[in-house]
């Protein structure tokens, strides 16, 4: 993280969230998941900090290592599995978990001569077309596999009431009433844990929530008694006053409609803050609102400070406490997932 900006991660929110979990789906296992160094949160510190998780889900092996290193000891599942057999003889060596996702997979795992078997997950395509098969498939008589469970993921569960979650909670349903006793199913992700109730069985793994971001549209996390877990902050560096038609920022795109008090901060673009953020996009200045004017440069940005009782070194929240990362990212027009991930 560049010296300009400061990125301050509140583990008691993070607990908080965790709890919310628990609130939700009592009755199930919770694999929280790491994916992008925990959604821009710092992997290793959340993984320290979770300690009731059952396991932990990351997307490559690469992510896995970087928590065994930190000498993180419980489950750690790879989603996207592995593409090498040298990949499946680290997995297997590290004890991590794997999620079987496409024939090619399989092919590779049919071929490794292993000490030991990898426990693996199966994924069913149930709808998102994304990675995963179409079926059950048989992978017992592979002895490079112990197979844990079956999960799939879903598309639309940010929707509420759409038909094809519905659908896909149905389908996985129908394939897996008959499966043995001893394996395990998957199915929500945040957006299923919150407004999902039939998806709340087995494990579950929450993602975004974790973090206190709400998966939703036109909601935050405090709707659903989360607490946002990253405050993205920044300082005032400089402060001028400009007279009715001046203009501000690169391109001259923002002309003062009366005299204005600009105030500069210090973060930009290779700070993680989006370059398309509008004139308008949120920030706090001493808890209060201050708005973005003129494009954002690499490391700076100019906000209106009129009216508002700053001066040089006073601090400014760009989302966080105080601020919703959803409330920011809906008026640049994207989502709060996206903004934090860029802090990565």
């Amino acid at each position: 993280m560049p010296r300009s900006v400061a990125c301050t991660i509140k583990i008691s929110a993070l607990k908080n969230n965790f709890t919310v979990v628990q609130k939700y789906s009592p009755h199930c296992q919770i694999i929280a998941m790491l994916k992008a160094n925990a959604y821009g949160h710092g992997s290793v510190l959340v993984a320290q900090n979770l300690p009731e998780a059952a396991a932990f889900g990351v997307f490559c092996i690469e992510e896995a290592v970087e928590l065994r290193d930190a000498g993180i000891k419980q489950n750690i599942i790879i989603m996207q599995g592995i593409s090498t057999k040298e990949q499946a003889v680290l997995a297997a060596k590290l004890n991590l978990e794997i999620v079987i996702n496409n024939s090619d997979q399989l092919s590779i795992l049919k071929t490794c001569k292993l000490l030991k078997p990898i426990v693996s997950w199966l994924k069913i395509n149930t709808g998102m077309n994304r990675l995963g098969f179409k079926s059950i498939v048989q992978v017992n008589d592979i002895s490079a596999v112990k197979l844990k469970g079956i999960m799939t993921h879903f598309a639309c569960a940010d929707e509420m009431d759409n038909d094809l979650t519905a659908q896909q909670i149905a389908l996985f349903t129908t394939i897996t009433k008959n499966l043995p006793r001893d394996l395990e199913i998957s199915m929500a992700n945040s957006a299923g844990i919150i407004g999902w109730r039939y998806a709340r069985c087995g494990w579950v793994r929450p993602g975004i929530m974790l973090y206190g971001v709400s998966p939703f549209a036109n909601t935050t996390g405090l709707d659903y008694g989360l607490q946002p877990v990253m405050t993205l902050g920044s300082k005032i560096i400089s402060i001028h006053d400009c007279i009715k038609g001046d203009k501000v920022g690169y391109g001259g795109k923002f002309v003062c409609g009366k005299d204005t008090r600009i105030a500069i901060v210090a973060a930009g673009y290779r700070d993680g803050y989006p370059q398309m953020s509008p004139n308008g996009t949120p920030v706090l200045v001493n808890g209060r609102r201050a708005a973005l004017v003129g494009r954002v440069s690499m490391d700076m940005l100019t906000i209106d400070i009129t009216g508002i009782d700053a001066k040089i070194g006073d601090s400014v929240v760009l989302w966080g406490d105080g601020l919703p990362v959803e409330e920011v990212a809906k008026i640049i027009g994207t989502t709060g997932h996206e903004l934090v991930t860029r802090i990565y």
